[in-house]
């Protein structure tokens, strides 16, 4: 089951996108847990039914806290040299996103660590912190749409006094906002339904990534003190979320992950100026619906998730199928219509290993594979059979111009064999010619020692010639 796919999620050609096998799907059962292709699957599936602004948005795969936490634990030594391991290992992850990944206002980290499954969101990453701005710079968005005449006469007598003054604005009018005022301030916030992580951790490894990019893209414009200032634990404080839903279960942590976050895609996320006497930012759901706390869902309502999430998976494999299929036939239709000049017939039984011999011949209305005319197939040759022969044709044709030019290079060689013999019976004749004048010149020779010395000398030449023949001939 884990090497046949079911779909393929987004099916529409993401470069990140999650291969879902029929594995996955006997993880979506009551008492099971779930895996990371679930969770990266369900992630995705929320981020694409959200209505938010996408471009404020990012989804971290599971894969990337884990790739951090398993880069430290290799490395024996001072904390900062696990953080720089950790940072350097998913140094590419956000290479897509630059500088604008502190143009975000929030970006979703799953965390899986000792079996359990926890959300960690990182909330305005590029807004200065607390300690480096004014009380008037901390609230970017005070746009309030009010529901009646009387409520926005009073609001605007209001903003003529003090535009910021949030406490000054009627209760009402402030729960029936469309968009509220934000208060923006770098933080953590961790949402755990057993508070099993380690905050203090998931939090450190976090602001070194955060602070390793942006030395990466504005390092030169700001110094090294005002960086590590600014990714300080005072100035991105982690928040421990306490006032939500809590499993009953040892099983269920990932479905809760999922519902976290997609209560977070669904409706956005704020943050509230701290309370008095307190540091941290007050985190809440936006848009319609009940805030955080631990009757925002219950365990039943988990369970209805696991079948909803099957659902779609059942869907999703459908789909994939009917994709599959029509593909196929497309690619059926295609090689049909490139191979219109052959007739594909049917092959021979399979147990045979030649075609048949007692078969008719096929009627000649019927278009042949063969090219020759002589040459008839028998009903029942397959197309594998034309292939086989062409080729053997082809190679008995490369055969023969071998054997052809093997034979031209022997007759050359004759031809030089014999243009040799005939060079060395003239070299005779000359020889004898020249003795012959000798004799008549006055030489002293007597006519036997001539006749013995150009015989010596004729031996001579052909023992010379007769080596050089059985060269060229090994040649």
């Amino acid at each position: 089951k884990e090497a046949i796919i079911a779909f393929i999620y987004p099916p529409k050609g993401c470069v990140d996108a999650v291969e879902m096998t029929l594995a996955d799907k006997d993880r979506l059962s009551d008492g099971e847990f779930l895996n990371d292709n679930l969770i990266n699957c369900m992630l995705k599936r929320s981020l694409e039914q959200s209505e938010l602004n996408l471009q404020k948005v990012h989804v971290f795969s599971s894969y990337f806290f884990t790739k951090m936490i398993q880069s430290a634990g290799k490395i024996r030594g001072a904390s900062i040299s696990k953080q720089n391991a950790a940072v350097s290992a998913v140094r590419r992850w956000t290479k897509h996103l630059g500088p604008k990944l502190f143009d975000l206002d929030f970006l979703l980290v799953p965390i899986n660590e000792y079996l359990h499954w926890s959300l960690a969101v990182i909330m305005y990453p590029g807004a200065s912190p607390l300690s480096m701005t004014t009380e008037g710079e901390r609230y970017q968005n005070n746009e309030i749409d009010l529901v009646s005449d009387d409520e926005e006469e009073h609001n605007t007598a209001e903003e003529e006094d003090d535009a910021t003054d949030v406490s000054a604005l009627p209760s009402k009018a402030i729960e029936n906002t469309i968009t509220q005022p934000t208060f923006k301030s770098p933080c953590i916030l961790m949402l755990d339904s057993l508070r099993c992580h380690n905050v203090r951790k998931v939090s450190t490894y976090l602001r070194a990534f955060l602070k390793a990019e942006y030395k990466k893209h504005f390092g030169s414009s700001e110094s090294e003190g005002s960086i590590e200032e600014r990714f300080s634990s005072d100035n991105i404080p982690i928040i421990a979320m306490d006032d939500i839903p809590k499993q009953s279960n040892g099983y269920d942590c990932g479905v809760y992950l999922l519902e976290f976050a997609s209560r977070i895609l669904e409706r956005g996320l704020g943050l509230d100026p701290p309370n008095l006497g307190s540091v941290l930012p007050i985190p809440k759901l936006l848009g319609d619906g009940p805030p955080f706390s631990r009757s925002l869902f219950n365990q039943n309502y988990i369970r209805g998730k696991r079948a909803e999430f099957k659902q779609f998976f059942n869907e999703q494999s459908r789909l994939y199928k009917e994709e599959q299929s029509s593909s196929t036939k497309r690619a059926r239709t295609s090689s049909d219509s490139d191979s219109d000049d052959v007739v594909v017939l049917s092959g021979p039984p399979k147990n045979l290993s030649s075609p048949p011999q007692n078969l008719l011949p096929v009627p000649s209305s019927t278009p042949l594979v063969s090219s020759k005319a002589s040459e008839v197939p028998y009903q029942g040759e397959s197309e594998l059979f034309e292939v086989d022969r062409r080729k053997d044709v082809k190679n008995n044709d490369k055969v023969d111009d071998e054997a052809k030019n093997e034979i031209e290079a022997e007759n050359d060689c004759d031809e030089t064999i014999n243009d040799q013999v005939a060079c060395n019976d003239s070299n005779a004749d000359t020889i004898s010619n020249d003795a012959a004048a000798g004799q008549t010149n006055g030489y002293t020779h007597s006519k036997a020692e001539s006749s013995v010395n150009i015989k010596e000398h004729v031996d001579l030449v052909y023992a010379y010639d007769s080596d050089s023949d059985s060269e060229s001939k090994a040649n």
